[in-house]
C-alpha cells in the first residue's frame, strides 16, 4: 500500500473566491457612501464660492451705486453664475418707522447637475440722501 503525501500549501480556488466576495460585499457600501460624500463636498464648495462671489459683487455694486448717481440695479454674469444686485425700499413695516432704510440684495443663480440653485444675500442700508431725491 502506497501512501502519497499531499504537501500542497495555500488556498483552494473556492476559498479565494469566497474571501474576495466577502471583501467586496463589505467594501461596496463604504465606497458608495464615500462617493456620495465627495459629491456633497463638491456641491458645498461651489455654494460657498458662489456666496463669496455674491458678497464681493454686493460690495462692488454698492461702490458703483455711490459713484454712478445712485443706480439701483446691476447685473453680472460670470462663467457659471448670474448675479443680480438691487437696492429697493425696505420692508413696509420698517419703512413706516425709518423712511430712509433700503434693502440691498444680491441674488446668485447657478446650475449644478441640471438643477438651478439660487442664493440671496440681503443687507439693510440707511440712505437719507436717497430719500431726499425721491
Amino acid at each position: 500500500m502506497i501512501h502519497s503525501k499531499n504537501n500542497s500549501y495555500g488556498f483552494t480556488l473556492l476559498e479565494a473566491l469566497l474571501a474576495i466576495s466577502v471583501v467586496a460585499m463589505i467594501l461596496t457600501p463604504l465606497l458608495l457612501n464615500q462617493i456620495k460624500l465627495l459629491t456633497r463636498v463638491v456641491f458645498q464648495a461651489q455654494q460657498i464660492a458662489h456666496t463669496f462671489s455674491a458678497e464681493q459683487f454686493m460690495i462692488d455694486s454698492y461702490v458703483q451705486f455711490i459713484l454712478d448717481n445712485k443706480k439701483l440695479k446691476n447685473t453680472k454674469t460670470t462663467d457659471d453664475t448670474e448675479l443680480n444686485f438691487s437696492i429697493t425700499k425696505g420692508n413696509p413695516t420698517i419703512s413706516k418707522e425709518f423712511r430712509s432704510v433700503y434693502a440691498q440684495k444680491v441674488t446668485a443663480q447657478w446650475e449644478y447637475d441640471d438643477t438651478t440653485y439660487k442664493s440671496s444675500l440681503v443687507t439693510f442700508l440707511f440712505l437719507p440722501e436717497l430719500e431726499e431725491k425721491t
